[in-house]
């Protein structure tokens, strides 16, 4: 009887509450801290979308802050607490579309393709995002990122990084398989290949060229390049 008791009695406490420590936030600053994150949120969204809405409509050179601000209905007090300036309203808009680019290229990538096969698969990936989007508003957004500042550029400088690690880890199974050399030194390699695909959208926003695509002969043929280099073996 005595055991029963016991293991009742263990069985009550565990049901009871943990005791609320002082250290423990109250429940109702937890709510408020909640409600304010999806108040930012939704705040950037209409941002968001009232940026995209007016760059299609007006183009870069004809969109203002102050429109953008009037549409999402903040002030532009506000505004600035999510893009410094226009330029970083354009990178607001085209970060996500980077991202499910990126994203979906890796998750489609042909593993048992040829390496040169694989790179052709993600840049082109790449490319044909930028070719689904007005063609001014892509041209603008590439030609104002290098050296660009404010939170937004950051984290379209923080993909292009995640994109450069994934292709160094490309390069190392690559390499599993024999089609790297084992000195090889991965990152610097990802960087002069992610520079490749990179060089060739600066030449099309400066309307030197048509955008590439994943069949191009000359972006295999540049790709190619940087897997061999240039000196005698």
């Amino acid at each position: 009887m005595t055991t029963i008791k016991k293991t009742r009695t263990s069985r009550v406490q565990a049901q009871l509450p943990r005791p609320h420590s002082p250290a423990d936030p109250p429940e109702s600053t937890i709510d408020e801290r909640g409600r304010r994150e999806r108040n930012k949120l939704e705040k950037r969204d209409r941002i968001r979308q009232a940026a995209w809405e007016l760059l299609i409509e007006r183009g870069f050179a004809d969109t203002t802050t102050r429109a953008v601000a009037d549409r999402a209905g903040v002030g532009t007090g506000t505004l600035f607490l999510y893009a410094v300036d226009k330029a970083d309203l354009l990178f607001l808009v085209m970060h996500d579309r980077l991202a499910d680019a990126s994203d979906r290229a890796f998750a489609t990538l042909p593993h048992r393709a040829p390496l040169i096969d694989q790179l052709l698969h993600l840049f082109g990936a790449l490319y044909r995002m930028y070719g689904e989007q007005p063609s001014t508003l892509a041209m603008d957004f590439i030609r104002l990122l290098p050296g660009a500042r404010g939170a937004n550029a950051d984290r379209v400088n923080a993909l292009t990084f995640a994109f450069m690690s994934r292709l160094a880890a490309l390069l190392r199974d690559g390499q599993a398989r024999g089609e790297v050399l084992p000195n090889v030194p991965l990152q610097a390699a990802a960087r002069n290949l992610f520079a490749s695909y990179f060089m060739l959208l600066l030449a099309w926003a400066a309307g030197m060229m048509i955008l590439p695509t994943e069949k191009d002969p000359g972006l295999r043929e540049l790709l190619q390049v940087q897997l061999t280099g240039i000196a005698p073996r």
